[in-house]
């Protein structure tokens, strides 16, 4: 919960403007609050409310698109939201209810207007030349332009003596880093120059005589101090030797931000020859930054036959019948997933002991997790339920849950809580949202047959896409079911 946050804004009568970068993460609080202040408190018109005027809005998470979606939705016909952004691509969400305006980017000759204007209001000489000069540089940026006569006008109120002088308006602030750089030379320094101190961070991990092994999923954004305090703890102090020290075994490494892999890289650069870390991951690209001190190695998943094997062992251990063909039957559904195939086992057993008598009713183990999700949807439609099932969908969809079974079965368990009217829209928006699976998904990067096969064929942004398909169908069935509860006083059944 945040108590209060101050945000810079303009204001005139017609619209209110933001800067997102200043927000501070908390984009989605000051959208909602935004939203709130500008609506006018007559019936819904686009004449009576205030324009919201987003910039850098493509800096906006796909968690806060979708928030800021739900909300277009909630409120159609009471809100007018701008959208100002470099990358049109990185707003892909809200395509279905956006306008798109190119604005193009100033001439040169509207550029050397306005510095001629602000050199007249200034009053100091500026020559066209001079104005011409600091249009070419700013490379049609007109607020770099506009900086660069600043700083130049202030370092010599008389520049036009030595053109040479010509500074771009950033060249304290590149003195200043430098001269922190100077100052201590440490990760504070060449990762991030500002940070907060961290009194205590409590993580769970694993620990052998040879290694510790800790979940970077569960730091909550204190990579860098956990794995510092693992290095330190984990080093003997005996002279550097890999024979002395244990290994520090770092799961789900592709999650790092690219700030923190240049920490570590720092680190195992200090503490050479003095650690062993292990780096597991399923996207290797996204550690590219390692790449020139990690030696890459690739482990197959397991075959049908090893994991047969482990079922029909764990079927012994726990003494119970399982046939070969149901064994394999879990393997084949598991898609070469050793945990998966185990919990679907499990599920299947505990579900009914004697599922031999009838294979139809094999179990992913999954279920009740979407069965929670339902009744979380029913009992309440709002942006932080819609943000809480979102973290749910987002640990299936980790753990290689398959898409359309999720949202087959969480269409199936909504249903239950529906009466016949609703579950027929239900069906509807299933089978409207089914139908956009057709359609290959090509950002204005990526035109040409080449891009959609490649689209195609790509498991991992496929499952992305998926998931944004199954979050909007949520974010509709909220909005539908809130507006029928309200409407008939609708309660689950």
């Amino acid at each position: 919960m945040v108590g209060s946050i101050e945000v810079k804004v303009k204001e005139s009568s017609h619209c209110v403007e933001v800067n997102l970068s200043q927000t501070k993460g908390f984009e989605k609080q000051v959208i909602d609050q935004l939203i709130k202040e500008t609506q006018s408190p007559l019936p819904c018109n686009h004449a009576r409310c205030r324009g919201i005027l987003l910039c850098e809005a493509d800096q906006l998470s796909n968690e806060t698109l979708m928030y800021v979606k739900w909300a277009i939705e909630r409120n159609k016909g009471c809100s007018k939201i701008f959208f100002c952004c470099s990358d049109v691509s990185k707003l892909l969400l809200l395509s279905s209810f956006c306008t798109h305006v190119h604005l193009s980017p100033p001439s040169k000759q509207e550029i050397v207007e306005v510095l001629e204007y602000i050199a007249k209001q200034q009053e100091f000489d500026l020559s066209r030349r001079m104005a011409e000069r600091i249009a070419d540089n700013s490379k049609n940026n007109l607020r770099q332009a506009i900086r660069s006569l600043e700083a130049s006008w202030k370092k010599s109120r008389l520049f036009e003596e030595d053109e040479n002088k010509l500074l771009t308006g950033w060249e304290d602030d590149i003195a200043d880093v430098a001269k922190k750089i100077v100052e201590e030379q440490s990760p504070k320094h060449c990762v991030t120059w500002q940070s907060e101190m961290v009194g205590s961070i409590e993580v769970k991990v694993k620990e052998s005589s040879h290694c510790v092994e800790v979940n970077l999923s569960q730091t909550k954004g204190f990579e860098k101090q956990v794995i510092d305090q693992l290095i330190k703890e984990t080093q003997s102090p005996l002279p550097c030797n890999h024979a002395r020290c244990r290994g520090i075994l770092l799961c789900e490494a592709d999650q790092l931000s690219n700030e923190t892999l240049m920490y570590v890289k720092w680190a195992i650069e200090r503490n050479k020859g003095c650690s062993k870390i292990f780096f597991c991951c399923s996207d290797v690209s996204k550690l590219l930054l390692l790449s020139s001190f990690c030696t890459h190695v690739h482990l197959s998943p397991p075959s049908k036959q090893e994991i047969v094997e482990v079922l029909e062992y764990i079927a012994k251990q726990q003494e119970f019948d399982l046939s070969r063909r149901m064994a394999e039957r879990i393997a084949d559904n598991s898609k070469n997933n050793l945990r998966q195939a185990i919990r679907s086992l499990e599920a299947s057993w505990k579900k009914s002991r004697l599922f031999e008598e009838d294979e139809n009713k094999l179990l992913t183990g999954w279920e009740d997790d979407i069965a929670d999700v339902a009744k979380k949807i029913v009992e309440e439609q709002s942006p932080k339920q819609l943000y809480i099932v979102r973290g749910k969908l987002k640990k299936l969809i980790e753990y290689d849950v398959s898409p359309n079974f999720i949202f087959k079965t969480l269409v199936d368990e909504l249903k239950k809580f529906l009466d016949e009217e609703l579950q027929r829209r239900v069906e509807s928006f299933y089978a409207d949202y089914n139908k956009m699976e057709e359609k290959p998904f090509v950002t204005e990067k990526g035109y040409g047959e080449e891009a959609v096969i490649k689209e195609l064929h790509d498991p991992m942004r496929k499952n992305v896409n998926h998931f944004l398909k199954i979050e909007e169908f949520i974010a509709k069935f909220m909005s539908c079911y809130k507006g029928e509860a309200n409407k008939k006083n609708y309660l689950p059944t």
